[in-house]
């Protein structure tokens, strides 16, 4: 992958959600996203993942369908990692990956390094303290 700062903006920009009103599973019930009278729209684990690898494939150009390309050995499953840690919440799942994402650039500074597996567990740390 290129490690031009416009591709890490480009990787993290798809993963910025524009409200973390579904941050805080306390104001949901169970696997419920959105509800308007008898409507509601409810994400499986499995869709979740099917998501971010979505996203990943499509930030990435069609390079990489999982962060587990970008990742050190050993750490793999990422996206089942991350929906594992959140309530099946689209928008925090995306909102995770997004500062696993910021959190490693930040740290790298390039996308030549690979994510490590203290970049996942400060990111599931903070989202945890929600």
């Amino acid at each position: 992958m290129n490690n031009s700062p416009i591709r890490a903006a480009r990787l993290t920009r798809i993963f910025v959600t524009q409200s973390s009103d579904y941050l805080f599973p306390e104001r949901l019930t169970s696997n419920q996203m959105f509800s308007r009278g008898n409507e509601s729209l409810n994400w499986s684990r499995d869709d979740l993942v099917r998501l971010l690898r979505a996203r990943i494939l499509i930030a990435t150009g069609g390079r990489y369908d999982s962060l587990d390309a970008l990742s050190s050995p050993g750490l793999n499953a990422i996206e089942e990692q991350i929906t594992s840690t959140v309530q099946p919440l689209r928008r925090a799942a995306l909102y995770l990956a997004g500062q696993l994402l910021h959190s490693h650039i930040t740290r790298r500074s390039a996308l030549s390094a690979l994510i490590e597996p203290e970049d996942l567990i400060n990111v599931v740390e903070s989202y945890q303290c929600f």
